[in-house]
């Protein structure tokens, strides 16, 4: 006659075998030594063989051979140390089925504890689809950067033969004022240039670190029109924004000719002074830009015209593509300052 106890038993045994025989993953039960003593119909689909086969085997036939050899070692160990784990964190698992196929595994391991010691509960997942898959959009990421490349560096020699070209034009005109507008439009394209060479170099192709390229800009601008540093001192106050392309490209541009029109203009007659760019982060996602000097200031606005110098009217038409609103101090000390949103960026660190 079966006591209650026994019962107790015999049914927890029978949900046990229904627990693993209804799991959505491959199920299989290895004894001390290595055997198998139950297997689902999970395991008998991924790995082709018939229950009949599986019971009484040693688990080492569902191994690569070239694994084998240090499967029971590792089996070995895990029974010394029976806790519940990933196998192989960190490594690609492969095993073997009945055709002789390997394919990529993730194993989970459970420590049982019988009458008879420790026995070891497996959980297989096929992973074949999954790393298909990976493979695929690898290969996706690889072509996307590739053609990514071929892009940037077609822009990039696009925009060294303008800027050659532009060189070239300079050396054949004559008058000073011609010369400068061509300068300017030289140092437009460099600002161009900058920013894409900047956005290629990062890990972010939508995005952009301000702080290096209105660094570089500036310090470029500075030496293309040979400002003297000691006369004019360069003060760069910037707070580590990341800003999209979208932000990035009309702002650099804006800093162009804001800094190009106060180191043309600001200090006539070698007169002293201090040309301050900020960028600074403030509340509710937005930030500002502001351009400096303390020079003799923008010479009053033809109220009869309405006319601006062409470098102004350029800011005006960027500042409406980022949506910026600009403030306009024309002296004591001279200051350009734009309001604009950050389109859901964040501020680096």
């Amino acid at each position: 006659m079966i006591s209650e106890d026994q019962s107790v038993l015999l049914d927890s045994d029978k949900l046990m075998h229904f627990a693993i025989e209804a799991a959505p993953n491959g199920m299989v039960i290895v004894d001390d030594i290595g055997n198998i003593v139950l297997a689902n119909s999970m395991i008998e689909t991924m790995f082709g063989y018939s229950r009949d086969e599986l019971i009484g085997a040693n688990i080492d036939m569902l191994v690569p051979e070239r694994f084998r050899a240090h499967h029971p070692e590792v089996r070995h160990a895990y029974i010394g140390q029976p806790v519940s784990r990933v196998m192989g964190q960190g490594r690609d698992l492969y095993a073997l089925n009945k055709q002789g196929n390997e394919f990529p595994v993730e194993i989970g391991l459970n420590p049982l504890h019988a009458a008879t010691g420790v026995m070891i509960l497996a959980s297989v997942v096929d992973i074949t689809e999954r790393k298909q898959q990976e493979k695929s959009l690898k290969s996706a990421l690889l072509a996307k950067e590739t053609l990514l490349s071929e892009i940037h560096h077609r822009v990039k020699n696009n925009l060294q033969i303008i800027d050659s070209l532009i060189g070239m034009q300079m050396d054949q005109v004559v008058g000073e004022q011609a010369r400068t507008a061509l300068r300017d439009s030289q140092n437009r394209v460099k600002t161009i240039s900058l920013i894409h060479q900047i956005l290629y170099q990062s890990q972010d192709f939508a995005q952009i670190d301000a702080t290096e390229f209105i660094t570089s800009l500036t310090h470029n601008l500075v030496q293309s029109y040979g400002a003297d540093r000691n006369r004019i001192e360069l003060l760069l106050d910037l707070d580590p924004l990341i800003l999209s392309m979208n932000r990035s490209l009309p702002l650099g541009l804006i800093v162009n000719e804001l800094v190009s029109n106060a180191l043309k203009h600001a200090f006539p007659d070698n007169r002293c002074g201090t040309l301050t760019v900020a960028l600074k982060l403030v509340e509710n996602g937005k930030a500002t830009l502001s351009i400096t000097d303390n020079g003799i200031g923008l010479p009053p606005k033809d109220e009869s015209t309405g006319s601006e110098t062409l470098g102004l009217l350029l800011m005006e038409a960027l500042a409406s593509q980022i949506e910026a609103q600009v403030t306009v101090n024309r002296g004591n000390p001279t200051r350009f300052e734009l309001s604009f949103g950050l389109e859901h960026t964040s501020a680096g660190a």
